[in-house]
């Protein structure tokens, strides 16, 4: 199978992560004395389009000789630039919050009476996180590029039982956050590989 889908969609607003500075908290007293803390709270974003081209090809290889026939593959990718109508401090337009422009993944499979087995690569550009960090306007936060690479296999022991094996972030992928430069580290995630074992029933 293969497919081209092109799409165009109108946001007329959204809710988006952003910091704002309140001054009106009391004291542990409860007295207000203007002391002003930045809390970052989802905000009302403005609106505007996304538009972009999605591209799906997914094939079994049935033409290779033995095992191999029992074999494909499955490539998606998505191109889908966006614009908040915001730019950062560095001058660049500010995307909408959780939309990578690039993404997509490449599955290769093997599945016969009793067999599954897989392994897919997955991808994302950028993606803008939060604004107005600190309440300093155009100071965005970024989520650098992200690669992940998971597996899984199962075996049908019978009609009711199947033995399955699941690895996720192979890659051993961290979650790198910056500000408005990719040479200014904001913070990191780790969640570690991850693996399960475990026998599922149906009857």
């Amino acid at each position: 199978m293969i497919s081209l889908a092109l799409f165009r969609i109108n946001v007329q607003s959204f809710i988006k992560n952003g910091s704002v500075t309140d001054c009106t908290l009391p004291d542990e007293d409860g007295v207000v004395r203007d002391h002003c803390i930045v809390i970052t709270e989802p905000v009302q974003g403005t609106g505007n389009s996304i538009h972009g081209a999605e591209f799906d090809y997914r094939q079994g290889f049935t033409f290779l000789p033995g095992l191999l026939s029992n074999t494909g593959m499955e490539f998606n990718a998505t191109y889908a630039p966006s614009n908040s109508g915001k730019t950062d401090l560095s001058g660049t337009k500010i995307p909408f919050q959780d939309n990578s422009t690039k993404s997509g993944n490449f599955i290769l499979w093997f599945q016969n009476d009793r067999i599954q087995a897989r392994v897919a690569y997955n991808y994302r550009s950028r993606r803008a996180v939060s604004e107005d960090v600190g309440s300093i306007a155009g100071m965005e936060l970024y989520e650098a590029p992200q690669k992940y690479v998971d597996a899984s296999f199962s075996y049908k022991l019978s009609k009711y039982a199947e033995l399955f094996v699941q690895g996720t972030n192979l890659s051993n992928e961290y979650q790198r956050f910056y500000l408005v430069w990719p040479d200014q580290p904001a913070h990191s995630n780790f969640s570690e590989r991850t693996y399960m074992v475990g026998i599922r029933g149906q009857w």
